[in-house]
């Protein structure tokens, strides 16, 4: 149970460290994507400006200047859980180190099975509910969707979503792929030694310094 927690664990922090890097400027240039959402998740443009920001003739309504304000929520929630994440998943392993083997497995067998049941959405629904139902995971129903002659909906269309979606996939696959590789790297003699007896371990780095 403890391997799938940390399994779980893991591929949440994999997630999350997708996304955060998605939300950089390099990510942006790189899928060319309109940087003004993430100008607006990380304050350099503030709320304030929004309503006289235009963009081929086009304004932010109230209705997307409010889910700009849950997408830097979700950005800022989503930084905070990836430090939150990694503390917990460094005390898991130095608690029990063994338990990184089946964990990491764990977090691709989640992975893996999460891309089918997206895949089998897309397939059998279309992009439309796929991307309903994961916004649903972050956004209130109904406060992400946007009519085609919305600026939101110019900016970031289906050929933008699908394409930072597809980044998001490839880091978190590769990030996964890595730490299961990482695992299996050999703990140093020392720690494996402290994790068995610590109070002997302590006791005989004590005896080398006084000699």
């Amino acid at each position: 149970m403890l391997q799938i927690l940390t399994g779980f664990l893991l591929f949440l922090w994999a997630l999350a460290s997708a996304g955060t890097a998605l939300y950089t400027a390099p990510a942006f240039e790189f899928l060319s994507l309109d940087p003004v959402a993430l100008h607006i998740a990380n304050g350099t443009i503030s709320f304030v400006d929004l309503p006289d920001f235009e963009r081929d003739g086009l304004v932010f309504t109230e209705v997307e200047i409010r889910h700009l304000a849950d997408v830097r929520s979700a950005v800022a929630a989503m930084h905070t859980s990836l430090i939150v994440l990694l503390v917990v998943l460094i005390a898991l392993i130095v608690w029990k180190p063994r338990v990184r083997f089946g964990a990491t497995g764990w977090a691709l067998a989640i992975f893996a099975g999460i891309l089918v049941l997206l895949g089998l959405s897309y397939g059998l629904f279309g992009y439309e509910a796929t991307s309903d139902m994961l916004h649903l995971i972050y956004f209130d129903a109904g406060s992400y969707y946007f009519q085609r002659d919305t600026l939101t909906a110019q900016l970031y269309g289906k050929g933008e979503m699908l394409n930072g979606a597809a980044f998001v996939v490839a880091l978190t696959g590769l990030a996964l792929i890595i730490t299961w590789i990482a695992a299996r790297i050999p703990l140093p003699a020392s720690f494996t030694r402290w994790q068995r007896n610590p109070a002997a371990a302590k006791r005989r780095d004590v005896s080398a310094n006084d000699a």
